[in-house]
């Protein structure tokens, strides 16, 4: 039997918990997807994190602020009003450490993904009438208000943008043998994962452009000096927003899978179509990276 090659051969990690699977992801090289003469794509692969999604990161350093501020502690019951995704990294989350979570959707959901919050021991309120998210936010507050809770913030809370300026980008910088890549393209959702690992990388190098991605019909960003609602939302940052068709983006989800054996949510299609389409336009020689959550 011929001797395993040191480079090659790799030790399994025992682990203490889930949270030490969080951060710490492979960056992917598009292999298919990406037309001839175009430049390199790379996705951080962040459906790897254990809901599937970047946020996973920002809520355990969210919730790691608190815990050392003293404001979290065993016995705490964790409120919020929020997403499906961050209702589904929170539970996750406080199920791993313990807590006890009083949830509050803002949006509706289907009867499987109210089960799978439910499967996670949470309590959720969810939203059955679109027209009623400001009840179900004043709801949630008076939640927070009562003994043992904790109202959290994560849409405004700097502790959710921090974290990928401290890992999400340097890793990416890391994977790229120390140096930032030309361009930085990401869906712009609260605008915490795309400012944080922005600065990162610009503060690497200046050169590198940071682009946002938004369906043609989508409004958050109006032009690059105003964003509404979106505190964590640094627009300073981008070079250029980059719109993107619904129809484009749901064929690219597809197609990532015939392709790349890829299975990735909307925003990160959508994304990923965007990084694809500024990849043609620089050429090849340089380097695109975007994020890749899971459905």
């Amino acid at each position: 039997m011929p001797e395993a090659d040191e480079e090659v051969c790799k030790m399994v990690e025992k682990l203490d918990n889930l949270l030490l699977t969080i951060g710490e992801t492979p960056l992917i090289k598009l292999q298919r997807s990406v037309p001839y003469q175009a430049a390199d794509v790379y996705v951080k692969l962040e459906k790897q994190n254990p809901t599937g999604h970047i946020k996973d990161r920002s809520l355990l350093n969210l919730l790691e602020v608190y815990e050392e501020r003293g404001d979290l502690t065993s016995g705490t019951t964790l409120v919020v009003c929020a997403d499906f995704v961050t209702i589904r990294s929170l539970a996750c989350l406080a199920a791993i450490k313990g807590y006890d979570g009083d949830f509050f959707l803002n949006e509706v959901v289907s009867e499987a993904d109210l089960k799978t919050l439910r499967e996670y021991g949470m309590t959720i309120h969810p939203l059955s009438d679109p027209d009623k998210v400001t009840e179900q936010r004043q709801a949630a507050i008076e939640s927070g208000q009562k003994e043992e809770t904790l109202l959290l913030h994560p849409d405004s809370d700097y502790a959710c943008s921090v974290v990928h300026q401290l890992t999400t980008g340097p890793e990416i910088i890391e994977a790229l043998d120390g140096k930032a890549p030309n361009a930085f393209v990401s869906a712009v959702s609260t605008g915490a994962s795309l400012s944080g690992i922005g600065r990162a990388l610009k503060e690497a190098s200046e050169k590198t452009a940071i682009y946002a991605v938004e369906t043609s019909g989508q409004s958050s960003l109006n032009d690059l000096d105003m964003a509404s609602d979106l505190p964590l939302l640094d627009t300073s940052l981008f070079a250029e927003i980059i719109r993107v068709q619904d129809g484009r983006a749901y064929q690219e989800q597809e197609w990532l899978k015939v392709n790349e054996g890829l299975e990735v949510d909307f925003q990160s299609a959508l994304a990923i179509t965007g990084a694809i389409a500024l990849a043609e336009r620089l050429g090849r020689g340089h380097k695109v990276v975007t994020i890749a959550n899971g459905r």
